[in-house]
This record gives C-alpha cells, structure tokens and sequence, in this order.
C-alpha cells in the first residue's frame, strides 16, 4: 500500500499546481477607470485645473490581450506595449516606462495604479468591463 501511496502524492504535489496559470487569475479583457483618488491643496492648484486632470485620466483604457501584451489608451492615442508581472512584488508592469503608469497591483479584483502630476499624485482604480 505504501508503494502506490508515495507515488500518488508527489504526482499530486508536482504535476497539479503546474497545470495553473502564474497566478490563477486572467487579466485578460478591457479595464476602465472606475474610480479616481487624490488630495489637492486647492491654494496651489486651481479646482478648475484638477478637474481638467482627472477629466484627463479618467480617459485612460487599458486592455490586456493576452499574457504579455496590453494595449494603454488615453485622449484618443492607443499605444500597444508589453507587460509582465514582477515575481518579486506581483506588481503587474508596462514595458513601456514612456507611458508614465506605475506598476499596477490587483487587489479586490481591482487594478490600481498611481500617477505623478502637477497636483500630485493620483491614485486610478481601473474595473474589468464585462466580457
């Protein structure tokens, strides 16, 4: 009995969990911003200017195609790029550092990112749109 157990439990241990993706969860599909995050300190910047700024990135559509391609849009310029996920962080990364997004991280089935701007920084929560 021994015999077929130990054989059974590392097929098990090694050949099932590599049958799963990276991380059990697809990117896949087009996100939009859902929600905008930021202090301003209206003596520095005008109300009207902020508004024109998140006006600006509420824009912003990514669309994950597939495990290592994303297409980044914004005021009506489409850019197509790479990304990958940091192993070390989970953190999901543009390959293209021109784009100005930081890594996005997934939590609550949410993405979420920051950007640095005139009126600091501003935290974007993107939502997948249904398929």
């Amino acid at each position: 009995m021994r015999l077929i157990a130990f054989p059974l439990v590392f097929f098990l241990l090694f050949t099932v969990p590599s049958c799963k993706t990276h991380d059990g969860y697809s990117l896949e599909g087009t996100w939009l911003v859902a929600d905008i995050k930021a202090d301003f300190d209206e003596r520095r910047v005008n109300p009207s200017t902020f508004n024109e700024i998140v006006s600006y990135l509420r824009d912003t559509k990514l669309e994950f195609l597939n495990d290592s391609t994303i297409i980044f849009a914004r005021g009506g310029v489409a850019v197509k790029s790479g990304w990958h996920k940091d192993p070390g962080n989970g953190k999901i990364v543009l390959d293209n550092e021109s784009l100005g997004i930081a890594p996005l991280m997934l939590y609550e089935g949410r993405l979420r990112t920051y950007e640095k701007s005139p009126v600091g920084r501003i935290e974007l929560v993107f939502e997948r749109q249904n398929r």
